[in-house]
């Protein structure tokens, strides 16, 4: 029973079209990756960069924040509690494989604007803090796939699995169109928050069911054992 609850949400049509979408990104990303340099990329991004995509991607790219993340799990109180501890362990689990790896594995690898002279870039954003160091791998990055295939998780409606990869390759796009990472960055991020959300399941799924409720049951059941049995009175 254990391994039939943890199999049925990864065969649920929202996975399923997460992982199809996913798989198209890991084999371009990864042509891509053998066919440009570390800089290139981000270079011909920067340069169809214009003012309007400028607001958009600073706005946008704060879907990768813990923070919403955070606010995720307060709404998924009410819709099921598994998945509210499900994005829990992978805000704490992120965040400890972000700082492995930008603070004590790769500290050394820089962000672009640090690799080349920001007057290389053709085109120059306002208001943005450019980043120097803890380049890899991209934490927005991280958070946003590990966000997206947790909500494909509990969606059985079609096009939402594909709708929350293509939204999560957005936030790995803002992070390269703001300069704040190599295509590795986001593309290492990106396979670290869904193995991370795959191996938190088929960690936690035994707990699944257990877990099936939410916050609206619970009160809605505790009111009713509160109210007095007026047959017995």
């Amino acid at each position: 029973m254990v391994k039939s609850a943890k199999f049925s949400t990864l065969n649920s049509k929202g996975v399923k079209e997460f992982l199809a979408v996913f798989a198209i990104f890991l084999l371009v990303g990864s042509i891509l990756l053998l066919s440009y340099n570390k800089g290139e990329l981000v270079f011909n991004l920067n340069s169809v960069a214009n003012t309007t995509l400028d607001e958009f991607f600073k706005l946008y790219t704060d879907i990768g924040l813990g923070g919403a993340l955070a606010i995720l799990a307060v709404v998924f109180l009410f819709i099921r509690y598994y998945y509210t501890i499900l994005i829990a362990a992978s805000l704490i689990g992120s965040g400890i494989l972000v700082y492995l790896f930008k603070q004590v594995l790769f500290t050394s690898y820089k962000r672009p604007t640090k690799v080349y002279d920001i007057d290389l870039f053709p085109h120059i954003m306002e208001g943005v803090q450019f980043h120097s160091h803890g380049s890899f791998p991209s934490g927005h990055t991280l958070t946003a796939f590990a966000g997206a295939i947790i909500i494909a998780m509990t969606s059985h409606r079609k096009g939402i699995g594909a709708l929350t990869c293509v939204m999560a390759i957005l936030v790995a796009v803002s992070r390269m169109y703001l300069l704040q990472h190599f295509f590795m960055d986001v593309f290492t991020g990106a396979a670290m928050g869904v193995m991370l959300v795959l191996g938190l399941h088929f960690w936690l799924g035994r707990y699944e069911n257990k877990l099936s409720g939410n916050l609206i049951y619970t009160i809605n059941k505790r009111q009713k054992q509160k109210v007095p049995d007026l047959k017995k009175a």
